[in-house]
């Protein structure tokens, strides 16, 4: 079998649903239909690998499951986007719960019959959250942290992500407005891809360079 890369990519294109990933024998299998697979299974071990470990607290009383998973952009006003991951999220999370080997059939014929993807997500306990909001909260809770204006890069294998904001704490509580976010496909993997060739790298540090000064600027 060959193997996948790019999933969360995949999942960002707004053709996700019928844009193709896998080819064999004839057959097709979308981006979303490898993410939710990808997601599902990833669920399914992590509750495994938990409910077999000796942790005295889980005899407490009956577990209550939630799912959060980021979203690639500033906010969830993305209404393309946000309707392929709440598809995503909570078709892997009803696919986690099965007995037996996961396949595609049964990966694509739940998103087939899955007809409200939000409601579905918030029925099974999953939620997104923009993925920006999520490193500035670890960063606010951090011991290096001091109030002021910031802008954070985060470069990760196939997504590069900037954003500005500013820290403001007060008796109460923190402040932490998001003035401007995005998110573009210029991480890791394209860059080792690019490397040997001068003119394309050159475009790739382009890319990049303009992405941040969108954001600050």
């Amino acid at each position: 079998a060959a193997g996948i890369w790019g999933i969360k990519a995949g999942l960002m294109n707004r053709n996700a649903s019928k844009t193709m990933s896998i080819r064999s024998g004839g057959e097709g299998t979308t981006a979303l239909e490898v993410a939710t697979a990808f997601l599902a299974l990833q669920i399914r071990q992590a509750r495994g690998w938990l409910l077999t470990q000796p942790i005295r607290d889980l005899k407490r009383g009956a577990l209550h499951w939630t799912y959060n998973v980021g979203f690639p952009a500033a906010s969830l006003d993305d209404q393309d986007m946000t309707k392929l991951y709440q598809t995503c999220l909570a078709s892997a999370i009803e696919l986690a719960k099965l007995d037996g080997t996961l396949s595609i059939g049964k990966v694509r014929a739940k998103i087939a019959t899955l007809r409200n993807p939000a409601s579905a997500m918030e029925h099974a306990g999953g939620a997104l959250y923009p993925e920006i909001a999520a490193a500035v909260a670890g960063f606010a809770r951090s011991r290096k942290r001091e109030d002021g204006l910031y802008a954070m890069i985060d470069i990760g294998a196939g997504t590069l992500d900037c954003g500005t904001f500013s820290l403001i704490g007060t008796k109460e509580s923190d402040r932490c407005p998001i003035f401007m976010a995005s998110v573009s496909l210029l991480g890791v993997q394209p860059f080792e891809i690019c490397k040997d060739d001068p003119d394309l790298l050159t475009q790739v540090r382009r890319e990049v360079d303009l992405r941040q000064r969108e954001v600050i600027w």
